[in-house]
């Protein structure tokens, strides 16, 4: 019997079974409520319902959703949901309008099967993904790796997918060797009598860190039918995402940089734009009773005005309520402390209850910032800690925020050390990573519901 069990072994014929359901779900439920609504399913729906099925299974193939998502967040096979069907609903409406077939259609028939369609694709997509890692917590569909690397190696690998269980990987070691020491020479020559007498699932394979003895490693494995995966020991770092990509004919890793597309980064713009620019307008009377109070309080004005980096670590000139005495903005910048002097009564105020962010609306409206984002630090900071915290300027692939996944997570304040900037910096690149509309609202929604901050000051 052949490794894996029968989900293993079937498991692209049900690929293709999800496609051919995905497809033929569009004209389907477009038929019924078409039925339900009017007793007939008129030709040109059904040409609608057939050519949507159709664009759908092809585009949802090219997103990935029918490839594996064993090792994939929720939030991603989400995002790519909530793409693909914003994609269905914009290009049907833009269709309709564009050949002028919108009177053909009632509203209500077009929308119900909108949201019914929609439906179907999040709760079956969705569900058989957590019917799968269900099984594999309970021990079905397991795939066995077979380990040729390290013994140090292999216990941190086993330990991993212990504690992921639903991934469903059971790794044997088939070949290992000392750490540090790497394979000798005899031991090499006993390779090949492994691999015959062995057939896993596929082969994990870590690099010795001996350009020969890995050649020889892979040339034997070549012999056989299963896939290979290797595991270089330079990207165990946390920091590191590799994706395999194409130069024309040289194979790369790209190990970072390809978190959100345009077009997620477009409805993220967007939507700061137009919710900032509404906030703006509710909240005008606040910012102006706010900068009167601030002016009257203390001499200066009511803004501070601080470079910091953006997207790309480009600078922008950040705006805040002034909360101090002082104005700094050069090359040295001390960060707040507990009690600090320099802090007037209004602007402690300002700053436990993060009022002191405000006029940075205006920033996100500028395009500058966005709502939500890792937030910007005084350029000063930013040129301490690149060369101190390990993928420090990674935190400017996307726009900073008014607030951020740090913030919610207590994260804020003074980092009297490193450790706590690298914490900070951790927390930023989770958000990077698996960055999307639903997120960007719970944060928001965090922020509102934690108030006050014990660790803002």
């Amino acid at each position: 019997m052949l490794p894996g069990g029968v989900l293993r072994r079937y498991g692209e014929d049900i690929q293709r079974l999800h496609r051919l359901l995905d497809a033929l779900m569009a004209p389907f439920l477009l038929g019924l409520i078409s039925f339900l609504q009017t007793g007939s399913f008129e030709n040109q729906a059904k040409v609608l319902g057939i050519l949507v099925g159709l664009a759908v299974a092809m585009l949802a193939s090219d997103a990935g959703l029918y490839d594996s998502f064993r090792a994939r967040s929720l939030q991603n096979l989400f995002r790519r949901l909530a793409l693909l069907w914003a994609l269905m609903v914009g290009g049907v409406s833009l269709g309709l309008y564009s050949l002028k077939l919108g009177s053909q259609f009632s509203r209500e028939l077009l929308l119900s099967w909108f949201v019914l369609y929609g439906g179907w694709l999040l709760f079956s997509h969705i569900s058989s993904r957590q019917l799968l890692r269900l099984l594999r917590v309970r021990g079905h569909n397991k795939r066995v790796d077979g380990y040729i690397g390290s013994q140090e190696g292999f216990q941190k690998l086993a330990a991993q997918m212990r504690n992921s269980s639903w991934l469903g990987h059971t790794v044997t070691p088939l070949f290992t060797w000392p750490q540090g020491e790497g394979p000798a020479a005899a031991q090499l020559h006993s390779l090949p009598s492994v691999l015959a007498s062995n057939r896993p699932d596929q082969w994990l394979v870590e690099d010795p860190g001996n350009g020969s003895q890995l050649a020889w490693i892979l040339s034997q494995l070549e012999n056989q039918t299963e896939p290979v995966l290797l595991m270089p020991q330079w990207l165990q770092n946390s920091h590191y995402e590799p994706v395999h990509c194409q130069l024309g004919p040289v194979a790369a890793l790209q190990l970072w940089g390809a978190e959100a597309t345009p077009m997620e980064l477009s409805l993220k713009h967007g939507a700061d734009r137009v919710v900032s620019g509404l906030l703006l307008l509710l909240m005008a009377p606040l910012l102006g009773a706010i900068a009167l109070a601030v002016c009257l309080e203390s001499p200066g004005p009511a803004l501070f005005c601080q470079t910091r980096y953006g997207l790309r670590g480009e600078p922008f000139t950040c705006l805040k309520f002034r909360t101090m005495r002082v104005q700094e903005n050069g090359a040295v910048v001390v960060q707040a402390q507990r009690q600090d002097p320099r802090i007037t009564p209004l602007g402690a105020f300002l700053r436990k209850s993060n009022l002191d962010e405000l006029p940075q609306l205006l920033n996100v409206f500028r395009g500058e910032m966005s709502l939500v984002g890792p937030r910007p630090h005084a350029a000063a900071h930013n040129e301490h800690y690149r060369g101190r915290v390990q993928a420090y300027m990674r935190r400017h692939a996307l726009k900073p925020g008014i607030t951020g996944w740090a913030q919610v997570l207590g994260l804020r304040g003074a980092t009297e050390t490193d450790a706590k900037m690298a914490d900070r910096v951790r927390a930023d690149l989770d958000y990077i990573r698996n960055w999307s509309l639903h997120l960007d609202l719970k944060i928001l929604l965090m922020t509102v519901m934690r108030g006050r901050d014990r660790n803002a000051y």
